[in-house]
């Protein structure tokens, strides 16, 4: 499987270093899986091997909505809790739990609000600031709407600044959270506020 964000971070801006081994397990793949056909034609532009396009298969991310359908609001707020309390006593989290997870579970009730999760890497490309950004104009549509971020990364940093800055209105540091964005997206110093 090609991770979008290897070939664009690590192999196309580093040919020098990653190229050569980004080739060596490709030569040996007797299938290529990618996530999306931007992946794919990036892939084939980089590794330059003609026959690459032929070994290639679309898998695309996805949900299967049939194994996994929204939970009736009771037996939701019931999952939820008992997530909270696990996080609480550690036992849910191998890797040491986050602070304040389990309070922010708790605070959501699926009877009461309509819950947006993502779920996902926190990196710029993948748009998280986009949702914050909007959320507010989402919340003033749909009151009772609670947004749900859940991931790791090097932009992690900088989305909690910039909800910070959009919880209290702030919008000129929104605004220079989202052009150090623009300006230098892969560096983790350029987001704090």
């Amino acid at each position: 499987k090609i991770h979008g964000s290897a070939l664009e971070y690590l192999v196309r801006p580093h040919p020098e270093r990653f190229l050569p081994l980004a080739r060596e397990g490709l030569a040996v793949a007797g299938g290529v899986l990618v996530g999306s056909r931007h992946t794919a034609e990036s892939l084939w532009a980089t590794m330059g091997d003609p026959e690459l396009p032929s070994r290639t298969r679309l898998g695309p991310p996805g949900v299967d909505v049939n194994a996994f359908l929204p939970r009736r609001p009771d037996e939701a707020a019931a999952r939820l809790s008992a997530l909270a309390e696990r996080l609480r006593g550690g036992g849910a989290a191998g890797w040491g739990g986050e602070e304040g997870a389990a309070d922010a579970l708790q605070a959501l009730d699926p009877r009461r609000d309509r819950i947006v999760a993502y779920v996902g890497k926190l990196i710029v490309s993948k748009g998280v600031d986009l949702l914050l950004a909007a959320w507010p104009l989402v919340a003033e549509r749909v009151p009772e709407s609670r947004l749900c971020v859940v991931g790791f990364g090097t932009y992690r940093d900088g989305l909690h600044s910039l909800a910070a800055a959009l919880g209290r209105g702030d919008l000129d540091a929104a605004r220079e959270i989202a052009a150090r964005r623009a300006s230098s997206p892969t560096s983790r110093r350029s987001w704090t506020a």
